[in-house]
């Protein structure tokens, strides 16, 4: 609807993501006023914590995800264990961690220093990761790497949630195709 740069790869971003010219950003707005009759931080639907946070507002489509977000968050959602899954490959620190969020979910989600610092120090003190600074004298850097236990841990939770992963999957492919007709079947075929 809005070129590649609206879930396409040629932002280099994917779904959701990499920044808008000016040109697809105006376009946006005016659909938005013309299908809703408003920008879209004034619509219903869009309001709230979740759209926002300068991550949609005004110059939609958003760069993060807000739902992506919110399963990738660190209250309830996905965020510890792929972090554990991230340390699982080496050593790193918050920001690296952040990057390769944002990397390996093509920009929908956006890293938030507020969610993986506190997340990587209750790592810590729960002794599932071990922390220390790439230079002790100057303490710029802090990296973490899995410990024996966090291994076990990162073992236990890809068990425990691979099921519920699975299950939320479909929900939101059966949600998808009901809102969007991907799989609906026609009035003939169903009599």
């Amino acid at each position: 609807m809005f070129g590649s740069r609206h879930g396409g790869r040629d932002s280099g971003r994917g779904r959701f993501g990499g920044h808008w010219d000016e040109e697809e950003r105006e376009k946006w707005l005016r659909f938005m006023r013309e299908r809703f009759g408003s920008t879209m931080g004034q619509h219903w639907f869009f309001q709230g914590r979740r759209f926002h946070g300068g991550r949609f507002g005004e110059w939609g489509p958003y760069r993060a995800n807000p739902i992506l977000s919110q399963l990738l968050s660190k209250g309830g959602g996905i965020l510890p264990i792929y972090v554990l899954h991230l340390l699982s490959k080496r050593a790193s620190y918050g920001n690296d961690l952040m990057k390769a969020l944002e990397e390996r979910t093509e920009g929908a989600w956006v890293g938030n220093p507020g969610a993986i610092y506190p997340l990587l120090n209750a790592m810590e003190e729960a002794g599932l990761v071990e922390g220390y600074w790439e230079d002790p004298i100057k303490r710029s850097r802090r990296f973490y790497r899995l410990t024996k236990q966090g291994q076990e841990e990162l073992a236990t939770l890809k068990e425990a949630m691979a099921p519920m992963l699975r299950a939320s999957i479909d929900i939101l492919q059966k949600l998808m195709d009901d809102l969007y007709g991907e799989n609906e079947m026609s009035e003939e075929e169903t009599k």
